[in-house]
C-alpha cells in the first residue's frame, strides 16, 4: 500500500499511534461502521453535492478512521458517480473536498470514473493534498472555497519500520523480495519501485489537466491564490452563510469558474427578460388599439414605462376625448381633426409599433 498524503497528516498518524492505548483499540474495531457516502449526498436544484472529506482508501478504513473520524472510500465514490449519472434530476455535481490524500489502491480507478463523468463535475477545494489533488485534477473546473484553501502535495510516500533487532530472512530465488531500506541497495530498489508508482500518478494528472505539462509543484502545497497562479485550481469563491452555495465575488469569476452554468443563467436571464419585454410593449399596443392614442403608447414604450393603472388612465381620457370630439364632429356635420390619434396616420404608427414590438422581441431572444 503507498500512501499519498500530506506530510501534516503523516506527522498525525504517528503521533495518534503512540497515543493509543490497547484495551481502547479493540473498542474501537468492534463499534459500528461509518455510514455510506450515499447518505451523505444531497441533491438542490438539479445540482448533486457530494462529501470528499478526510483519508482516502479503496473501502472504509477503520484505521484511518482513528484520525477525526471522516473518510471516503474509492469504491464508494465509484458507485456514487454511477447513480449520479443516471439520476435524471441531477444536471451536474459539485465535490465539497477536504482531504489530505490517501492510498494509491482504487485512486486512478476512481480518476478515470470522474473523467468518464458524462455531466460537469466542479471541485470546491477547502483541502486537496496529493491522492485528494489527483480526485480534484480530474473533475472539469477546481474552485477554492477561501483564501486559506490548500492544494498540491502531489508525490508518492512509503514509509518503511526500521528495527536492529529484526532479522530477515528471504528465499535464495526472490533476493529483491522485501528490500532493507537499511542498506544502500535496498533504499535503491524501493526508490525505484516509488517514482514507477508516481509515473502512474503523473501519467493519470495529465490525462485530467494536460495544461500543466507535468508541473505539478514538486511536492509543496500551496494556498489558493498560489494555486491559481500555478494552475492547480481555477479560481476562488467566497461561501456564503449557509455554506450551501459558493457565491462569486465578480462576474469575471464566475463566468471564470462556471463557464457553462454562466452562460445558461445569463441567458435564462435574457430570455426572462425579453418576455417581460414583450409583454409590456405588446400591453401598450393593446390599449393603443382601444383609445387610438398612439403617441401615448409610443412615449410609455420608448421611457420603459409598464402598463400600469396611470397609463390605463390616460388612454381612458384620450377614449374620452376622442368620443366627445367625434359627437362634437356629427353635430357639425363634419368629421373632427383626429391628427395623429386617428385615420391613416393612426393605421401607420399601429403598423410601426406592431413591427416595434416584434423587433424588441427578436433582439431580446
Amino acid at each position: 500500500m503507498m500512501l499519498l498524503i500530506s506530510d501534516d497528516f503523516r506527522a498525525e498518524i504517528d503521533i495518534a499511534i503512540k497515543a493509543i492505548e490497547p484495551g481502547k483499540m479493540q473498542a474501537f474495531f468492534d463499534a459500528s461502521p461509518a455510514p455510506p457516502l450515499s447518505a451523505a449526498v444531497s441533491i438542490s436544484d438539479g445540482v448533486a453535492r457530494v462529501p470528499i472529506k478526510g483519508p482516502l482508501a479503496e473501502k472504509p478504513n477503520r484505521f484511518f478512521a482513528l484520525f477525526g473520524g471522516e473518510q471516503t472510500s474509492y469504491a464508494e465514490l465509484r458507485a456514487t458517480l454511477t447513480s449520479l449519472d443516471n439520476d435524471p434530476r441531477v444536471k451536474s455535481v459539485e465535490f465539497a473536498m477536504d482531504t489530505p490524500g490517501g492510498n494509491t489502491d482504487g485512486l486512478f480507478e476512481t480518476m478515470r470514473a470522474i473523467r468518464a463523468f458524462s455531466k460537469p463535475t466542479t471541485a470546491l477545494v477547502r483541502n486537496a493534498h496529493s491522492a485528494g489533488f489527483g480526485l480534484a485534477a480530474s473533475m472539469d473546473k477546481r474552485v477554492a472555497e477561501s483564501d486559506m484553501s490548500s492544494t498540491g502535495s502531489v508525490g508518492v510516500v512509503a514509509s518503511f519500520y526500521v528495527s536492529d533487532s529484526t532479522v530477515t530472512i528471504r528465499s535464495s530465488a526472490s533476493p529483491h523480495k522485501n528490500p532493507d531500506p537499511k542498506t544502500e541497495e535496498g533504499r535503491a530498489q524501493l526508490q525505484e519501485h516509488i517514482d514507477k508508482v508516481y509515473g502512474f500518478f503523473a501519467a493519470e494528472l495529465a490525462q485530467g489537466m494536460p495544461q500543466l505539462n507535468g508541473n505539478y509543484g514538486q511536492g509543496k502545497v500551496f494556498f489558493a491564490a498560489d494555486a491559481v497562479k500555478a494552475g492547480l485550481i481555477d479560481s476562488i469563491t467566497v461561501a456564503d452563510n449557509s455554506g450551501e452555495k459558493a457565491k462569486m465575488k465578480t462576474f469575471e469569476e464566475a463566468r471564470a469558474a462556471f463557464p457553462a452554468e454562466f452562460s445558461a443563467w445569463e441567458k435564462k436571464v435574457a430570455v426572462e427578460a425579453s418576455g417581460a419585454e414583450r409583454d409590456r410593449v405588446v400591453g401598450h399596443i393593446k390599449l393603443a388599439t382601444e383609445s387610438e392614442a398612439y403617441d401615448i403608447a409610443m412615449k410609455a414604450i420608448e421611457s420603459g414605462e409598464s402598463c400600469d393603472g396611470a397609463v390605463t388612465l390616460r388612454h381612458q381620457k384620450a377614449i374620452q376625448a376622442a368620443h366627445e370630439l367625434k359627437l362634437r364632429g356629427a353635430a357639425t356635420g363634419g368629421v373632427g381633426n383626429l391628427g395623429a390619434t386617428g385615420g391613416e396616420g393612426a393605421s401607420r404608427d399601429a403598423q410601426f409599433l406592431e413591427a416595434f414590438g416584434a423587433e424588441i422581441g427578436k433582439e431580446q431572444n
